[in-house]
């Protein structure tokens, strides 16, 4: 007991209606002050023993009454418990209880649920994990040989090549480092001029490379979000001419032999331009009226359809061509 303490002046009343009490009693020689107050018609008790102390919590009470806060300081002995429990996880933390609330209220909305600790594990995944990280270069080559051994073909890996190379040419970096909108000004700046379909066939190849590494585990998965900024070039609705019966019947006449095969396929046949390149005879069936397609040459996979007669009459008519020219 402090050399200022005064007995009478208790009990003593604070706030204008006396909502906070101070009580003093004393008990096997000791003092205590008691702090009383109501809230929800409930009486509520806060016991010091000096009475400092007591007075300091007096205040504060006053002021939560004042402010409609109060019921902030009464806990439960389940709130209580809990709170005791949310300071021990804490304790190796730097995080008081209230920023910890705070953040993991935040977090819950914006992930839409109680996903913490799943976004957690999969952020510890793709980020705190080590990535060798690759070069743009080493990847192509890396690709390029990864095709050959799928049976790729040749036009399609000579062509990747190209559009490999005009990434090659302006990103002499690690794969990891290029962002899509450097990718989005390289396109424009060094490829503007290429139709709407090239640049997307450029777009088309880098993407592989990145989902190529991503399988490889050379760069963080999430890096395919990256793509995800890189959008295709609409190309102008282009109309389509199509031949006329007696237009299409002046060209196969007068063609050279050697071209009749390629035009007459690609006229009655309707097999793409790339894949006629690579046909051979052996994928053409006369006597049954069928071309056949393979896997090697096919852009999706391997197929075989019939053809018509008009056809089969010109694709003879070329060896008859062949023969009279041989003969003469």
């Amino acid at each position: 007991m402090t050399d200022k303490f005064n007995p009478s002046k208790y009990p003593k009343h604070l706030g204008k209606r006396d909502e906070v009490t101070i009580s003093h009693s004393r008990s096997g020689g000791y003092d205590s002050f008691t702090v009383i107050w109501y809230s929800k018609g409930k009486r509520h008790r806060k016991s010091k023993s000096n009475p400092a102390d007591a007075d300091a919590i007096a205040k504060e009470i006053l002021k939560k009454i004042k402010t409609g806060t109060i019921d902030d300081l009464i806990l439960t002995g389940q709130e209580r418990n809990e709170y005791v429990r949310a300071k021990e996880h804490l304790r190796d933390s730097e995080a008081s209880v209230d920023m910890a609330c705070r953040d993991y209220a935040e977090a819950t909305r914006i992930l839409g649920g109680d996903y913490l600790m799943e976004a957690v594990r999969h952020y510890s995944r793709t980020h705190l994990k080590e990535f060798p990280g690759v070069l743009i270069d080493d990847a192509v080559k890396h690709w390029c040989r990864a095709k050959v051994k799928q049976g790729a073909t040749p036009d399609y890996i000579k062509k990747s090549r190209i559009n490999f190379n005009k990434i090659r040419s302006v990103f002499n970096c690690r794969l990891e480092d290029v962002t899509a909108d450097e990718f989005i000004v390289f396109i424009d700046e060094h490829h503007g001029e290429l139709a709407p379909a090239s640049r997307n066939n450029i777009i088309e190849c880098f993407k592989r490379l990145v989902n190529y590494s991503i399988k490889k585990q050379w760069i963080p998965r999430d890096h395919a979000f990256t793509l995800e900024g890189i959008e295709k070039y609409k190309s102008a609705s282009a109309q389509k001419e199509v031949f006329t019966v007696e237009e299409m019947k002046l060209l196969l006449q007068n063609s050279r032999p050697e071209m009749l095969p390629f035009l007459s396929i690609g006229a009655f046949a309707g097999v793409r331009s790339s894949e006629i390149h690579q046909l051979d005879w052996s994928c053409i069936n006369l006597d049954d009226n069928e071309i056949r397609i393979p896997e090697s040459i096919a852009k999706t996979s391997q197929r075989a359809f019939k053809f018509s007669d008009n056809l089969r009459r010109w694709l003879l008519c070329k060896f008859r061509l062949r023969s009279d020219t041989q003969s003469d």
